[in-house]
């Protein structure tokens, strides 16, 4: 699984905002979507949450969370050769602080990104993805909570 993070770029550059790829790993652990898929087909970005992060000062605060929304909206990003579709977020844990007195840091979020093309892919669209590991036919008339649940246990290890 690739990783990653979007960070403010200290540049001056037209960008904004800059994505910091990390390292290349072993994954050692495995799910069910990793074994199916293969784990080089699933990018996790952490992105910061943009109300308390600190950016530079020419940007306006109200003017990126729509803009980071718009992209992750966007179908088919292209990133390091391949096509990805955002198809989970969620917050990032807190991690607690030795002091009670200290305030928390904001984590931001997980998003992940799943490959539906590329270099030497079959060409996998989301829904397919999504249909096989929650069968449309099967759960339509469970509630979208539900639906969410099971999606957030199916990446809970990645």
């Amino acid at each position: 699984m690739r990783t990653g993070r979007v960070l403010f770029s200290t540049e001056k550059s037209e960008s904004f905002l800059k994505l910091v790829l990390d390292p290349l790993h072993l994954e050692t652990t495995s799910n069910r979507l990793f074994r199916h898929f293969g784990a080089h087909r699933f990018f996790k970005l952490i992105v910061p949450s943009f109300g308390r992060t600190p950016q530079p000062l020419n940007i306006n605060r109200n003017q990126i969370h729509p803009r980071v929304q718009e992209w992750l909206n966007m179908p088919d990003k292209e990133l390091v050769g391949f096509r990805w579709s955002a198809f989970h977020t969620r917050a990032r844990k807190q991690k607690k602080s030795k002091s009670k007195f200290s305030e928390d840091e904001d984590e931001g979020y997980e998003v992940m990104l799943f490959a539906t093309e590329g270099l030497d892919l079959p060409h996998v669209t989301l829904s397919q993805l999504l249909n096989w590991f929650m069968p449309i036919e099967l759960n339509y008339r469970q509630s979208s909570c539900k639906a969410f649940a099971r999606l957030e246990l199916g990446v809970s290890d990645l």
